[in-house]
C-alpha cells in the first residue's frame, strides 16, 4: 500500500499563540476523540488549529479559515487575529506528532510584515488608505502587517528534514467603476506561496457550521455513484420511518416520504440534515483525519446517539481518525454508549482555561468515562 492511502493519525499535538491558546497540549489521540469544555473554552480555536496541523506547509488553510468566519479578508489587519492578545511577537508554534510513519512537525507562524515583500508594488493603495501615514510625524513608513509567514521542518527516524517555507497575504484588488461596469469580478483575496517540495503525508478536512452543508449534493452524487446510498437512507430512517428513498434531480436532493411527489430535502428537520451531511463526508472520505466543531448542535439528544452509531460505523469503514468538540453532556454519553468495539481507540479530552489563559487538560479512556457517568459526577 502506497503511504499515502494509509491514514496518518495524530498522535500528540502542542500549540501555542493560536488565538486564545496560550499554550495546550493534547498527547495519546485515538481514532476517536471527543474535546469537552465549557463555552469559550477555546475548542473551536483548537479544531483551528488542528486543521492547519493537517498539513502544515499549506498556508491557504489559514485564509479558509477567516473566510469562513466571515472577516474582513481585504483588511490586512485582520491577520492579526489569529496571535494571541493580538501580539505580534507571540509566535505561534503547533508542534504535531502523526504515526505511519512517525514523524513530528514543527511548524512556526510570524507576521509578514510590509518590510518583508521585496516587491514596493505589492504596497497598496487601499492599504494605504486603512492608514492615515499623513498624520504619522515619524520619518518612517509605517510597517504594517500584510499576511502571515510559515517555516516548517520535520523529524523522522531521528533525522530533521530541511526548513520549508511559504506565506499568504493580502493581495490589491482594484476596481475600475467605469472601466468594469457590469462585470463579474471573482478575485482570491489572498497571494498564496507554497513549497513545492514539502509533501505531507497527512489528508483531512474541517467539518463546521460554514462548511457542512457545502457542495452536500456532489458528496451525495459520489455516494450515489458508489452505491452506498442504502447503507445512509437505513441510517436516516431512524429520524423519519417514512423516508422510502433519496434522488438527485439535478443539484437537489429530493426526498420520497411515500406522499404522491417527492420533495426537496430542505423540508427535513435539522437533525435528519445534519446526520446526512456528516455521512455523506465520512464516507466520502478514505485515511482522513476529521474535525468536527460543535457536532451536538442542532440534533435532540435522543438523536445523538443515533448520529455517534452512523459516525462510528463510517469512520471504521473508511479508516478515519474523528477529532469533535462538544459541551453537552448527552453527546458525551452518546459517544461512550454508542462505540461498538471494546478496544482503547477512543479518548475524551476536557479542558479548561484558568487564570491568565493557563490550559488545564483531563484525559479520560472508554472506562473511566463510564465512571463518571455511572456515578453522576460532572466530567464537563
Amino acid at each position: 500500500m502506497n503511504k499515502l492511502e494509509e491514514l496518518k493519525m495524530f498522535e500528540n499535538v502542542r500549540i501555542r499563540g493560536y488565538r486564545s491558546l496560550k499554550d495546550i497540549e493534547l498527547n495519546d489521540l485515538r481514532q476517536f476523540n471527543l474535546i469537552i469544555g465549557k463555552n469559550n473554552s477555546g475548542k473551536t480555536n483548537l479544531i483551528e488549529a488542528l486543521y492547519q496541523a493537517i498539513n502544515p506547509g499549506n498556508a491557504a488553510l489559514l485564509g479558509k479559515i477567516h473566510l469562513w468566519k466571515g472577516l474582513d479578508v481585504i483588511d490586512p489587519e485582520i491577520w492579526k487575529t489569529i496571535f494571541y492578545k493580538l501580539d505580534l511577537s507571540n509566535r505561534i508554534e503547533i508542534i504535531s506528532k502523526i504515526d505511519n510513519p512517525s514523524r513530528e512537525r514543527f511548524l512556526t507562524i510570524s507576521p509578514l510584515l510590509s518590510s518583508d515583500l521585496t516587491s514596493k508594488e505589492d504596497f497598496s493603495q487601499n492599504q494605504r488608505k486603512n492608514h492615515d501615514i499623513i498624520k504619522d510625524s515619524t520619518s518612517m513608513e509605517p510597517d504594517l502587517i500584510k499576511g502571515l509567514s510559515l517555516q516548517l521542518y520535520y523529524i523522522e527516524d531521528n533525522k530533521k528534514s530541511e526548513n520549508y517555507y511559504s506565506t499568504i497575504f493580502t493581495q490589491n484588488v482594484e476596481f475600475d467603476p467605469v472601466r468594469d461596469r457590469g462585470k463579474t469580478i471573482t478575485v482570491s483575496p489572498f497571494s498564496i506561496n507554497n513549497s513545492d517540495k514539502y509533501k505531507c503525508l497527512s489528508r483531512g478536512k474541517i467539518i463546521n457550521s460554514e462548511t457542512i452543508y457545502s457542495d452536500l449534493w456532489k458528496r451525495f452524487k459520489k455516494i450515489a455513484i458508489k452505491k452506498k446510498k442504502e447503507d445512509i437512507i437505513t441510517i436516516l430512517r431512524e429520524f423519519d420511518s417514512n423516508l422510502i428513498d433519496l434522488e438527485l434531480i439535478g443539484n437537489i436532493i429530493y426526498v420520497d416520504l411515500g406522499y404522491n411527489e417527492k420533495m426537496p430535502i430542505q423540508i427535513m428537520g435539522y437533525g435528519f440534515l445534519k446526520t446526512l451531511a456528516l455521512l455523506t463526508d465520512i464516507r466520502n472520505e478514505e485515511n482522513f483525519i476529521i474535525l468536527i466543531d460543535e457536532i451536538e448542535n442542532g440534533l435532540h439528544h435522543k438523536n445523538l446517539k443515533t448520529m455517534w452509531s452512523a459516525i462510528f460505523k463510517a469512520a471504521l469503514l473508511m479508516n478515519n481518525q474523528i477529532i469533535a468538540t462538544t459541551h453537552s453532556f448527552e453527546c458525551i454519553r452518546a459517544f461512550i454508549e454508542s462505540y461498538p468495539k471494546s478496544d482503547d481507540n477512543l479518548r475524551v479530552f476536557r479542558i479548561e482555561r484558568e487564570k491568565d489563559d493557563n490550559y488545564k487538560v483531563n484525559k479520560f479512556n472508554k472506562e473511566q468515562v463510564e465512571l463518571y457517568l455511572d456515578n453522576k459526577w460532572e466530567i464537563r
